[in-house]
């Protein structure tokens, strides 16, 4: 099997990309390797993949992530390969608490948005899931003192999420968090 993740340098692309490697075929469309998810010519180096990551965000087009998943909604709609959107908890947030990171916030509730309108089209075989995690041990928010999941704890949800895809089972929204005691 071939999967194809975005933003896999660091963070929890990266936590992914050494969760899967040993078990699949890795393509790495990061910055580092020549591919920017704002351009949309990325999409034709991701479609003979099986599974797609949709993980690494924008930060000069917060439309990108969305932009990126969509594109590759229309060319797979009528496969059975997978797409994961790596979202986050911030799409249940309200715009008091986007102040720390608007755009991060506002790109992942839109990833959201067309993730469920996606979703519910009955004429659609490719499988769909969003995983959404809380505060997470990246760099984005070290400073910050919340209770943090491991990097490697996403990875884990990933795999599990693309086992069950091959066992016929969709997991469409998986959101994760850690307990704060």
């Amino acid at each position: 099997m071939k999967i194809a993740i975005t933003g896999s340098s660091s963070g929890i692309g990266l936590a992914v990309k050494k969760e899967l490697e040993s078990d699949y075929e890795i393509v790495c469309l990061d910055i580092a390797e020549g591919f920017d998810i704002d351009d949309l010519t990325t999409v034709g180096c991701i479609l003979d993949a099986d599974v797609f990551i949709n993980n690494a965000f924008s930060k000069t087009n917060t439309e990108a992530q969305r932009l990126l998943f969509e594109s590759v909604y229309e060319e797979w709609k009528h496969t059975e390969k997978q797409i994961i959107n790596v979202g986050s908890l911030s799409k249940y947030y309200s715009p008091e608490d986007t102040v720390k990171f608007p755009r991060y916030t506002n790109a992942k509730k839109a990833l959201n948005e067309a993730h469920c309108a996606a979703l519910v089209q009955k004429d659609r075989k490719v499988r769909l899931t969003q995983i959404c995690p809380g505060y997470t041990d990246t760099a984005m928010i070290e400073e910050w003192d919340v209770p943090k999941l491991e990097v490697k704890v996403i990875a884990l949800a990933i795999h599990y999420c693309i086992k069950m895809a091959a066992e016929g089972i969709e997991i469409a929204d998986y959101t994760i968090c850690k307990a704060k005691g």
